[in-house]
Order: C-alpha cells, then sequence, then structure tokens
C-alpha cells in the first residue's frame, strides 16, 4: 500500500521540501492560497517512520530559518496505479528548440524541435517547473547565440532532462550529469535509454563536482544554500572562460547568488524569470 505525506509550506521552502525528504517515491507540489504558498506532496511504497519523517522536516525547518517545522499530515492512499496515472496526466510541451513529452505521449514530435523524452513521476527535473524549464531556455539560448561547449557538467541533474538537452544541442561535446540521489540517477539511466543517449552521456552518483577544471559549460539547477556551499567546487570545475547556468533559486535570491559568483569572477550575462522563479548565465573572465 501507497502512503503520502502532504504539507504546506511557504514559497521558498517548496522545493527544499520537495528534495529534501528522502525514500519517496515521487515529489510534487503545486501552488495554492493564490500562490502565496505551496502544497508540498511525497508518496512512499511502504509507511514511513513517522518520528523519522518529523526528524527531517524539522532539520529542513531550521535550514530555511523557520521558526517552527510546518504541520503535516501522513496517511494511505487508495490502491492505484500512481506512476501511470503520473504519467497519463503529464502534458507535452514546448520549449524552444525543445518538445518535451513522456513515454504515454500519443501524438509525433514536431519535426522542427528536439524531441527530450522523460518520465514525470520520478525524481526532480521532469522540464516542468520554471527552474528546470528555464534552463533549458537558456540552453537553447546559448545555441542560437552560436556557443560551442565541448565539455558540459549536469550537476544535480535530476532525471537527466537538462544534460540530454546539452548533448542534443552539441553532440559532439562530453556531457556528465551528477547527482547525489542513486534513485534519480537510475531513472536518469532509464531516460538515457530512452532518448537513445544511453552511451553518449555520462551518469554517476557523486555529492561533489569533479575538481579538474574541465567543463566549458557547467549547469546547476538545485537550491540557493548549496549554490552558495558548492561555489568553489562548482568554480574548479569550470575551464577559464567558461559559461554557468544556476538556478533553483527565487527571484528575489538572484542578487545574493550572482554577487557571490561575481566574487569570483564571474560575470552575469542573461537572467531568466518564469514566475517566482529564475535562472541566470554567468561567463568566466
Amino acid at each position: 500500500m501507497l502512503w503520502q505525506l502532504t504539507l504546506t509550506v511557504p514559497v521558498d521552502g517548496a522545493l527544499a521540501f520537495q528534495e529534501g525528504l528522502e525514500g519517496s517515491l515521487s515529489a510534487s507540489f503545486k501552488e495554492i492560497d493564490g500562490g502565496k504558498q505551496f502544497e508540498v506532496q511525497h508518496l512512499f511504497d511502504h509507511q514511513p517512520d513517522e518520528k523519522q519523517l518529523r526528524a527531517q522536516i524539522t532539520q529542513l525547518s531550521k535550514n530555511m530559518g523557520w521558526a517552527s517545522p510546518p504541520p503535516f499530515e501522513l496517511g494511505p492512499v487508495p490502491e492505484k496505479d500512481w506512476v501511470g496515472e503520473s504519467q497519463r496526466s503529464f502534458k507535452p510541451f514546448t520549449i524552444p528548440p525543445f518538445f518535451v513529452y513522456t513515454p504515454f505521449y500519443e501524438g509525433k514530435p514536431p519535426e522542427a524541435l528536439i524531441p527530450l523524452k522523460i518520465n514525470a513521476a520520478q525524481a526532480f527535473g521532469t522540464g516542468g517547473h520554471e527552474t528546470t524549464a528555464g534552463c533549458l531556455h537558456l540552453l537553447g539560448q546559448l545555441h542560437a547565440q552560436g556557443h560551442t561547449f565541448h565539455n558540459v557538467l549536469d550537476f544535480g541533474c535530476g532525471t537527466g532532462i537538462l544534460a540530454f538537452g546539452a548533448k542534443r544541442l552539441w553532440p559532439e561535446a562530453t556531457v556528465t550529469g551528477i547527482d547525489n540521489d542513486p534513485v534519480a540517477i537510475e531513472e536518469a539511466g532509464r531516460m538515457a535509454e530512452a532518448n537513445g543517449l544511453e552511451d553518449h552521456v555520462v551518469l554517476k552518483v557523486d555529492d561533489a563536482p569533479p575538481p579538474i577544471a574541465q567543463s566549458d559549460l557547467v549547469i546547476a539547477n538545485i537550491l540557493l544554500q548549496p549554490l552558495l556551499d558548492l561555489q568553489q567546487s562548482l568554480m574548479h570545475s569550470l575551464k577559464l572562460g567558461g559559461h554557468m547556468i544556476l538556478s533553483g533559486i527565487l527571484g528575489t535570491q538572484v542578487d545574493q547568488l550572482v554577487d557571490a559568483y561575481s566574487a569570483l569572477g564571474l560575470q552575469p550575462l542573461t537572467l531568466h524569470h518564469d514566475g517566482d522563479w529564475a535562472a541566470v548565465v554567468m561567463q568566466g573572465g
């Protein structure tokens, strides 16, 4: 039997509580209260330990600087093919030059666009969230501007959609996707195969970027605090003059992020906003 955890958090906690709780099959969030709050839901294939869940929620709340953790509801859900339901309800969408869809899509991808097949039910990074969509937009923009990259790192790759998009845009590039979540990397491997990229994109589990300055494009669609914590490590992975796409942040957090990376020698080039969320392209000197 599946179990569902539901909690309501402020806008700035949506990503943290989607990604930060361990052990769930899938996680999602949606706006409520006119966009002032988000409802976060996690599905489990077993009855989770409520004491451990409460400890995780309390720690995440402390990390966010909140005075108290949000209340939550935990209970069994009726038997249902939740994975298939999620897949079938996922509507394909276009972010030029990409067309993102799931295996349940029965139509034919437009010939003028680059098809990206993704599983909407597993891990973070299906393309539908504003930050992932913003990164896809910025990848397409860099390509349209004539940039060529030879070594691309997608750190915190989730299902791998950004790594796959980069490989489609720059077929000759070496593309590596890294995530600290084995479930995400396992799913990314399946999606690489579904996209015919299983032998063309390197996927691995790790907590940190490679310490060698080998990438001329680094993508990090994570959260503000990890971006700040890992800024030195991400910089060590970037070649001189290389580009970074940084996202997973709110529009109100852009200045703090840009200031931190500018202090290390990067210059902001492009800022993309989508609702409350933002993504930025920066380049080294």
